[in-house]
């Protein structure tokens, strides 16, 4: 199956919408752009935020965010289908 859709905003809305159940979990990493949060919760979904850390001593734009495995584990929930962007 093809898909088009009308820029990015409108293609996540619609994976979102066929992809989440009400209840589903979507694990966000932050910050991100404001409007995934509203779309999971259109969706039914839940979200569950996971920051990224600033390293204030990276040199190249590759090192400025860490994410925290450790955070990451916590916030996954094996019972519940995810989704992660």
């Amino acid at each position: 199956m093809i898909a088009a859709a009308v820029g990015c905003t409108n293609a996540l809305y619609c994976a979102l919408q066929g992809l989440l159940d009400k209840g589903d979990e979507a694990i966000l990493l932050e910050p991100a752009f404001d409007i995934y949060d509203a779309q999971v919760k259109m969706a039914g979904g839940v979200s569950k935020f996971v920051p990224l850390r600033c390293n204030d001593e990276a040199t190249n734009a590759d090192d400025y965010y860490t994410l925290d495995m450790d955070e990451l584990e916590v916030s996954l929930n094996l019972a519940k289908q995810q989704f992660y962007f």
